[in-house]
């Protein structure tokens, strides 16, 4: 009876352990040993707190956990051995990233799968990369460099700054600033005011403005007509434009040759030229047959007669 009791307690106890043993197995972080995987190799060059057990994420969802983590000096990179559930198909062209559970959790591998759907599978052993988390702290240290840059533009955009203050918003400059606006602004209001004049001047005329403005077109059609009309005669009588211009061409140089035998003292020209006492008496000729044209105008031809008669007469008597 004691050793039926006994095997009672110890088939109770067994059966307790085994199902602690599952419940522990169920709710802990990582895969039940019963579960069917399949392993990849994920490459890196920081893990940054990556530790054995981390879990392997999808989407949220814990798949796979790490189980080996390598590193190799001769590369400078570290290799991950991770297991993932069968039943989690990742296809190629996935990414790996380590990324933080929070703003300090733990640190897990992220999955995200790829659009493609056609994309093949991966195989148990296959090597894909896995990009590194972000790091503030390793930001922060390359980003000093720019910082300072940013702090020494500043520095001098500052004292740009100061000079320009100092040398073109002093009270003079200003004082010349305020001169100068307001007589922009006085030219334009009278512009504004020169504007309005015209305005008016030209609404206020308006009529005689289109009608000049007409005259003016109905002018230079005329004009333009006339000069077609021009152009025919010439068209038309470019027979005797051509034989006009030939003889003034003929004229000119013949006035040419008269000119240059002037010069040389040939013919009458060249001898009224050159012989003064010649040239004086057909300006006394000249002046003679002005003053009894004159007489003539006045008197007529019996008058001067009479005139002479008496005169003759009158110096008769004097001797």
């Amino acid at each position: 009876m004691k050793t039926k009791t006994e095997w009672k307690v110890g088939l109770f106890i067994a059966i307790s352990l085994a199902i602690a043993v599952g419940l522990v197995l169920n709710f802990a972080k990582g895969i039940s040993p019963l579960t069917k995987t399949y392993s990849l190799n994920l490459i890196t060059k920081n893990v940054d707190g990556i530790v054995k057990n981390a879990v392997v994420m999808m989407a949220g969802v814990p798949i796979g956990k790490v189980t080996q983590i390598n590193l190799n000096t001769d590369r400078s990179e570290v290799s991950m051995k991770v297991q993932i559930e069968e039943t989690y198909r990742i296809r190629k062209g996935s990414k790996f990233q380590i990324e933080t559970s929070g703003f300090l959790g733990d640190k897990y591998i992220g999955i995200i799968p790829t659009s493609d759907n056609q994309s093949p599978e991966l195989q148990d052993a296959d090597t894909v990369q896995c990009e590194e988390s972000f790091d503030i702290m390793r930001v922060a240290r390359s980003t000093s460099g720019v910082v300072n840059q940013l702090n020494s533009a500043t520095s001098q955009i500052t004292n740009i700054i100061n000079r320009i203050d100092s040398k073109l918003l002093d009270e003079q400059t200003l004082t010349d600033l305020s001169a100068g606006l307001r007589n922009l602004r006085d030219i334009s209001e009278n512009a504004s005011k020169t504007i309005a004049k015209v305005d008016l001047l030209i609404s206020t005329n308006s009529e005689p403005i289109q009608l000049a403005i007409g005259n003016v077109v109905k002018f230079s059609q005329e004009l333009k007509t006339a000069g077609g009309e021009l152009r025919g005669i010439i068209k038309t009588n470019r027979v005797i434009v051509n034989d006009s211009m030939d003889n003034i061409k003929d004229t000119t140089e013949s006035l040419k040759n008269l000119i240059k035998a002037a010069e040389r003292g040939e013919g009458l020209a060249g001898k009224l030229f050159a012989d003064k006492e010649l040239a004086q008496n057909i300006i006394t000729l000249s002046s003679n047959l002005n003053e009894v044209s004159a007489k003539l105008n006045r008197k007529g031809i019996w008058g001067v007669l009479w005139e002479d008669k008496n005169k003759k007469e009158a110096e008769n008597t004097k001797k």
